[in-house]
């Protein structure tokens, strides 16, 4: 649960980037360049969201097993 909570802020703050680029750089708006920084965000997304499933689930440091 706390993984989809995490994702849905993470696709608002990833769609803002990714507009905040297509407007500052207009080629990046259509065509080939558009697809290519869609997939390079989604890439750090998913790799973002694999990192906090990583570390919600390490034991906090100090404890035993």
């Amino acid at each position: 649960v706390l993984m989809a909570v995490l994702a849905v802020p993470l696709a608002i703050l990833a769609n803002a980037v990714r507009v905040a680029a297509s407007a500052a750089v207009p080629t990046l708006a259509e065509g080939t360049p558009h697809e290519v920084i869609g997939l390079v965000i989604f890439v750090m997304c998913l790799g973002a969201l694999m990192l906090c499933a990583k570390w919600f689930n390490s034991p906090p440091k100090g404890a035993h097993a």
